[in-house]
């Protein structure tokens, strides 16, 4: 690893797990980037760098007042830069072995290389807690959002109409729900979201937008579904609350 300059880049996903799950405030991104960055190379110059191209580290944030854990894996390689993701963050009380068992963190190289639309460890678990939640609701506290969003986007055109003409609360409400169904949905990966924009926005059928990605009708309506569970998590930490 002589010679190697590894920097560490930031994920959106991990972003997201430290401002809505840890703080509620901004990532001390730099801080975190300089800290990674110094242990990686002390790592490498002590020939312990891990070879399984991923490693969970312990990261103390000050800000936070907490001990973070931080999932980092490695991607690509520029010549002699080598660059690593932070893909996730979580308290590091709340770390369980189970996710690892259970396959929540996968590697990013093969996610990469072998996209499939479950491949997202992150929202794997964002989506088990939430069901796990609705499983154990037994008072009522956790709100099943998935009819709500699988109407807003039927509907999605009538609406966008809707808020263009109307001035009311009604009308309000109705803006900010499909700005959150258009924030998840800039949120998924370019496929997932062409597909979404396909069916939805534009309006085509489950076929036409087979026949227009070449993606067989099958595996665009399990996108469908993973995309719409997504959603339900993003509805679920701005309305649930």
């Amino acid at each position: 690893m002589k010679g190697i300059i590894h920097k560490v880049i930031i994920s959106d996903e991990a972003r997201c797990d430290y401002e809505e799950n840890i703080t509620g405030s901004i990532m001390p991104v730099a801080e975190i980037k300089k800290s990674l960055e110094e242990y990686i190379k002390n790592m490498a110059t002590a020939n312990r760098l891990t070879q399984s191209n991923r490693f969970r580290v312990k990261y103390i944030d000050e800000q936070a007042d907490e001990t973070l854990m931080l999932f980092i894996y490695k991607a690509e390689r520029f010549s002699i830069i080598q660059t690593w993701r932070v893909k996730g963050i979580c308290r590091e009380s709340e770390y369980d072995e189970e996710w690892e068992n259970l396959g929540f963190i996968r590697s990013w190289i093969n996610s990469q290389l072998k996209p499939k639309e479950e491949s997202d460890w992150v929202w794997d678990i964002r989506i088990a807690e939430l069901n796990k939640k609705k499983q154990l609701n037994e008072e009522g506290y956790v709100m099943d959002y998935k009819k709500e969003i699988k109407d807003l986007l039927n509907n999605y055109r009538q609406n966008s109409m809707v808020i263009k003409t109307g001035k009311d609360d009604k009308t309000d409400e109705l803006n900010d729900k499909m700005d959150c169904i258009e924030t998840c949905i800039r949120m998924m990966d370019d496929v997932m979201s062409e597909i979404f924009c396909s069916k939805y926005i534009k309006g085509n059928t489950i076929k036409r937008v087979s026949e227009l990605s070449g993606i067989p009708k099958t595996t665009i309506i399990r996108m469908i579904n993973r995309g719409i569970d997504m959603m339900e998590v993003c509805f679920s930490a701005r309305y649930g609350e």
